[in-house]
């Protein structure tokens, strides 16, 4: 079971570094991407001085910076996400791969008896006691834990000041979707 544990561990994390850098090499990396970075981080700047001018010419100068700076913020999130179904491919390939080895054979013993809700995933494939752990639970625990850490490793992270624009959109949806219509 050892042997197990520390395969799908080694598999997970090279699957990890593998489309890390697929993602810095298709996106991070791009004059494209450092481009409008640069321009979202310019817009920023200009936003937050331009809130300290007068009155009259604010309103007009902040909606054209406000719009230009949502298109760019857009246009770099949609960067980020190229990568989204390559990065898929990579691991259902890894998944697939490790349930031809370790497919039907409990990779690990949970110490504590899932709820029902998790067994589906806990004991995928599984006839033995509930506790035993599957291999997609256990290579799904991985790839969550480690994705994180390389990510942040790799710098392959939009600054944090720069807000997802899919928030925004929630945002001005909130309170909308069960409104009644006027």
């Amino acid at each position: 079971m050892i042997v197990a544990q520390i395969s799908i561990i080694v598999s997970t994390l090279a699957v990890t570094l593998l489309t890390e850098w697929l993602a810095w090499k298709r996106t991070f990396n791009t004059k494209e991407y450092k481009d409008t970075l640069s321009s979202v981080i310019r817009l920023q700047k200009r936003l937050g001085e331009s809130l300290n001018d007068d009155e009259a010419s604010r309103s007009k100068k902040v909606g054209h910076l406000l719009k230009d700076y949502h298109a760019r913020s857009i246009a770099l999130w949609r960067l980020k996400y190229q990568n989204v179904l390559p990065v898929l491919a990579c691991y259902v390939g890894t998944l697939w791969l490790l349930n031809e080895v370790y497919g039907g054979a409990p990779v690990a013993i949970l110490p504590f008896k899932p709820s029902f809700l998790f067994t589906w995933i806990t004991h995928r494939g599984l006839s033995g006691p509930v506790n035993e752990c599957s291999l997609l639970f256990f290579f799904v625990v991985c790839a969550l834990g480690m994705k994180d850490s390389v990510n942040r490793i790799f710098g392959n992270e939009i600054p944090k000041e720069i807000p997802n624009p899919l928030y925004r959109q929630a945002k001005l949806m909130e309170g909308n979707f069960f409104a009644p219509k006027k």
